[in-house]
């Protein structure tokens, strides 16, 4: 009797357990220790890793359950899915409403990036107002990027006072966007009084950092100075860097033989590098590669009919030079 009876305590007993187990299950289900593991499993799909080899469509579903269980992080994740057209289809709409929605839960990331899109127009209309809004908020969550993001706001609004305040904050970090935006202050005399030399030293250091545009900053200076072999080695150091700005003036200085012997099919090579990417330069590099296949020049045989297509291109990009360019044939 005693035996059964310890038998039956024993069932019971692992009854019991077994119905506690099925119950902290489903509440763990609906938890948000729940939803970071799920978070935490499509960053491993997302990345790759041993364990989980990169599953890119896996990460997403991960990321979707997690975001559906309103985890923050994970509708960060989820909106850049949308942002870049990966797995699914691209929609700026669904991008700004995860973007959001995560940043009105506190996620400093999503606050930063809301604060770009505000910032840019991007996805929504251009509003200073609620980009700083939105900045701040990051900011307050230790976002550095966001320190960043304000600082050139500031620059935008013409808000000297916010930008020294936030550039001195991001100096005193050692962040390179704000070593750049220091740099500027004192090339252009904003909140400071104008000094070259302070300007150079602070190129230098955001260069140093990692921040490219220095490097073509850098140029600019030594070309004002007239100093073309100090021009062409800031050139050719952003060049190895990465700066895509610096194919353009590379371009230029072995065109016109500024720093470096005068070379022209080097200088249209530089200019086919330059016409690859977006940024300041692209247009003006198509009317310069345009004009010299136009006119032809040493070791560059004409080609009228590409020439006046990259003039026409950069035309229809604004370059006023190509707009008042005259065809001679």
């Amino acid at each position: 009797m005693k035996k059964f009876l310890c038998l039956l305590w024993t069932v019971a007993a692992f009854g019991f357990s077994s119905c506690s187990i099925h119950v902290s299950k489903e509440v763990y289900n609906n938890s948000a220790e729940y939803a970071a593991g799920k978070y935490l499993l499509a960053e491993d799909y997302f990345k790759g890793t041993k364990l989980h080899p990169q599953d890119r469509a896996k990460a997403y579903q991960l990321y979707k359950a997690s975001a559906d269980m309103n985890y923050a992080p994970a509708m960060f994740r989820l909106a850049a899915f949308y942002d870049r057209g990966d797995v699914v289809e691209k929609d700026p709409q669904m991008y700004i409403q995860l973007l959001t929605k995560a940043a009105q839960l506190g996620e400093d990331r999503a606050q930063n990036s809301l604060g770009v899109c505000y910032h840019d127009g991007v996805g929504v209309k251009q509003d200073y107002a609620v980009a700083r809004h939105w900045y701040e908020k990051a900011l307050e969550n230790g976002n550095t990027k966001a320190l960043e993001n304000i600082s050139f706001l500031c620059a935008d609004q013409k808000d000297t006072l916010g930008m020294k305040k936030y550039v001195a904050m991001g100096v005193e970090r050692g962040l390179a966007r704000s070593q750049f935006l220091m740099a500027e202050m004192y090339r252009q005399g904003i909140g400071v009084e104008k000094d070259l030399a302070q300007a150079e030293e602070w190129y230098k250091k955001a260069a140093e950092n990692g921040y490219l545009s220095a490097y073509s900053s850098l140029s600019v200076i030594q070309f004002d100075r007239k100093d073309y072999k100090a021009t062409w080695k800031f050139v050719s150091e952003g060049m190895n860097k990465g700066d895509t700005n610096a194919f353009y003036n590379a371009g230029f200085l072995c065109e016109h033989g500024l720093g470096v012997e005068a070379d022209c099919l080097l200088a249209t090579q530089y200019y086919q590098h330059a016409i690859q990417y977006e940024n300041g330069n692209q247009a003006r590099a198509y009317f310069q590669l345009g004009r010299i296949l136009y006119e032809g020049c040493d070791k560059v045989e004409r080609d009228e009919q590409k020439g006046l297509e990259y003039i026409r291109k950069a035309a229809q990009m604004g370059n006023p030079e190509a707009k008042e360019y005259k065809v001679t044939k």
